[in-house]
């Protein structure tokens, strides 16, 4: 099959990931030149690629349908049902999963073999523990199958090691990010192909946009929990309601409750609200104004104040006005005694906002000098 055909025949199961199915396809018709050259060239021809991302981004939907989609013969193993507690049982398992789809003799045309959570193994700092073997193994098994293209997926990158990675194995990483609002609405129309009450247009579009920051897993969840409710009645008004009410899965570890307060709510901050709107509002809601002027959008404000004047109402009607993801950080859990670990939670929260975007950080508490008041952040 020709790889523009497989390509079409990907996207037509799996949408709004097409830069990372094009990447893949490419390594792939790599990997088949490599075995077509002659053996001074095989040392330098990829062995497969790694597929990583947050989970529910569409890793394994992405190797499975690749796998069948190419026409050769293929295997999908989940790697953490290869550890066995009987002494080699684990090592044979391995060792038959790559015999299963070619021997090794280079006679045979390319074999594909997908490997689910390959971080699990990574290895181990013991040498003669069980995760080490099977890490020697696996390594050992991409030098003499040279047939066997190898898929691997992880949602943990930073725990696969440089080994694995270097040229001639999996020498390229994939990132199965989350989709764009364009990228939604393609896996959205893929999603609701079987139910005619959802325009496939519009409707589809206005769902798309409202879904911030919502993984494939999450846009699957929220078409299941409306049609379970509505049945086969669902429309596009019934998805968008139920994307104001659900939050994206990748931001479950920061997710608080804000008040529903609008800025119609709040007396005698007429000035101040003013300011809002033009520093925090019109630049997530107009950007075409900031490109046109070719200036930068402001990227903050810090609300300022005694207590009690109303900052941290004021915060939660911009979150309630923009109707986008927002994340509501109390500084103070932020702060740890262990060295580093402080600096590691500001840098997971601003890579699951970005992950999120468009995305509203709600600081409460922030400390500055001579300054105590309530930082608000655009993503």
């Amino acid at each position: 099959m020709e790889y523009a055909a497989i390509y079409e025949a990907i996207v037509r199961e799996v949408g709004g990931i097409d830069d990372a199915v094009d990447r893949l396809l490419s390594r792939y018709a790599d990997f088949v030149k490599g075995m077509a050259a002659d053996s001074r060239h095989a040392g330098v021809s990829p062995a497969g690629a790694i597929l990583g991302g947050i989970p529910g981004s569409g890793k394994t939907k992405l190797a499975a349908t690749f796998a069948r989609c190419v026409g050769r013969p293929f295997r999908v193993v989940h790697c953490p049902d290869l550890f066995f507690a009987d002494y080699g049982k684990s090592e044979e398992r391995l060792l038959d999963c790559f015999g299963s789809v070619g021997d090794g003799s280079g006679n045979e045309g390319a074999r594909i073999l997908v490997l689910e959570e390959i971080d699990v193994l990574s290895g181990s700092s013991r040498p003669s523990s069980m995760e080490a073997r099977m890490f020697s193994l696996l390594l050992d098994c991409m030098g003499v199958h040279r047939n066997v293209f190898v898929v691997g997926t992880t949602s943990r990158l930073a725990a696969v090691p440089e080994e694995i990675r270097r040229p001639g194995r999996l020498d390229t990483v994939i990132d199965v990010h989350l989709a764009d609002a364009a990228g939604r609405a393609a896996a959205l129309k893929i999603m609701l192909r079987k139910f005619s009450n959802v325009s496939q247009t519009e409707g589809v579009s206005m769902v798309a946009k409202k879904a911030h920051g919502f993984s494939a897993a999450d846009l699957q969840s929220l078409c299941l929990r409306v049609f379970m409710e509505h049945r086969g009645s669902a429309t596009a008004a019934d998805l968008a309601r139920m994307v104001e009410a659900v939050k994206p899965s990748n931001l479950s570890a920061f997710q608080s409750k804000i008040p529903r307060v609008a800025f119609g709510d709040i007396f005698g901050l007429d000035q101040t609200i003013a300011r809002v709107r033009s520093l925090v509002v019109e630049p997530l809601l107009h950007p075409e104004k900031y490109s046109e002027m070719r200036v930068d959008p402001p990227r903050g404000a810090l609300i300022h104040g005694p207590t009690g004047t109303g900052k941290s109402m004021l915060c939660c009607a911009v979150a309630n006005e923009l109707a986008v993801n927002s994340i509501w950080v109390d500084t103070s859990q932020m702060r740890s005694m262990i060295v580093g670990e402080s600096e590691k939670a500001i840098a997971d929260l601003f890579t699951l906002a970005r992950q999120s975007a468009p995305c509203v950080l709600l600081f409460d508490h922030v400390s500055l000098p001579c300054i105590a008041g309530l930082s608000l952040s655009l993503m």
